[in-house]
């Protein structure tokens, strides 16, 4: 059975009951096949799915209108509160009364009394923060009137309660803080944040050595300089001692040593370290016919309100200082002995 017919090839697998199928398809040409193997194009796609389709839109197109009406409620909330705090600011700005300022509270009074053999001295230190600080001297001749006790500043140094009661009788406020020293204790704080630079109106011997003009003192030549004072100048070197001390370098190490009895040492050293370049005052006061310095409560209590309007008796303008000084104690003088000779009358 094998063999080649003429003009024909013969594969050996033909079988009469079986068909060729179709010679194969040239590109683009249409498929061929059976009519049932091709779908009509009206009938696709099925209507389930485009149930499913409409139904997404239809969802879409909620969600969308919900969120547009969402940020459109959002937006006119927004609008109506900012509306309410704009009125409410402005009629709350127009309603209030002015703010008056805050009473500001009143600056620490320090008394500080020395308490030697020979004289006593007082200040009260303080700073009122809008003129810096201010160190007002007392003259230890100054009257008080303390029920009891003694008749001058000066006697009510050597106790600390006689001390505080006689500053608060004669500045008519209450005072703080207290120290009271004596001469050691004096002498030992100005060997420690010293020496100290102190103007001298006239010359003085301590030791073999004689100090004048400006000089720069230890604690023993300055103990003898408040020592050789007398009623005319005590007062005025009690002055020049106060402004070397608050214009020595404000170092809290060498300040903190013993600075002999006080109610508070953390804070009297507080106020005199805050008192560095201290303007030195004297309080105002009138000698007496009977003897004595008298301070009239008003001059205090307007010069307690504005310390500027006092005279600077020491401290940067030492020669117009002196020159004061040097008036002072000459007018002092004069008074003092009018008083005694009114006495001596009587």
């Amino acid at each position: 059975m094998r063999g080649k017919a003429k003009g024909g090839r013969q594969s050996g697998f033909e079988h009469p009951g079986i068909e060729r199928g179709p010679a194969s398809r040239a590109p683009g040409s249409p498929m061929v096949g059976p009519p049932e193997d091709q779908p009509p194009l009206k009938d696709w796609p099925p209507p389930e799915i485009l149930a499913r389709w409409e139904a997404r839109k239809e969802a879409t197109r909620r969600r969308r209108a919900a969120r547009r009406k969402l940020v459109a409620w959002f937006l006119i909330a927004a609008l109506v509160v900012a509306g309410i705090v704009v009125v409410v600011q402005r009629t709350s700005k127009r309603q209030a009364a002015p703010k008056q300022p805050a009473a500001a509270a009143p600056p620490s009074l320090l008394v500080w009394g020395v308490n030697m053999q020979t004289a006593s001295f007082v200040a009260v230190i303080s700073n009122p923060g809008n003129l810096g600080p201010v160190a007002l001297v007392v003259p230890d001749q100054t009257l008080v009137d303390l029920p009891g006790g003694p008749a001058t500043v000066g006697e009510s140094a050597g106790e600390p309660g006689l001390l505080v009661a006689a500053a608060q009788a004669t500045l008519s406020r209450r005072v703080n803080h207290y120290v009271l020293m004596n001469d050691l204790d004096l002498g030992g704080l100005i060997d420690r944040i010293g020496p100290i630079e102190v103007q001298l109106d006239e010359p003085f011997v301590w030791n073999g050595r004689t100090f004048s003009e400006t000089a720069r003192l230890t604690g023993g030549p300055v103990m003898a300089f408040l020592e050789a004072g007398t009623d005319l100048d005590r007062t005025s070197r009690w002055e020049a001692v106060l402004t070397g001390i608050f214009s020595a370098r404000p170092d809290p190490q060498r300040w903190a040593g013993p600075l002999g009895t006080t109610d508070s040492a953390q804070a009297v050293r507080s106020v005199l370290l805050a008192a560095h370049q201290a303007a030195v005052l004297e309080i105002p006061a009138a000698a007496t016919e009977g003897g004595g310095l008298l301070v009239d409560p008003d001059d205090v209590a307007e010069f307690l309100q504005n310390p500027g309007r006092g005279k600077r008796v020491c401290g940067p303008r030492i020669g117009w200082g002196r020159r004061h000084n040097h008036r002072r104690r000459k007018g002092l003088q004069d008074r003092l002995t009018g008083a005694r000779r009114w006495s001596a009358a009587r």
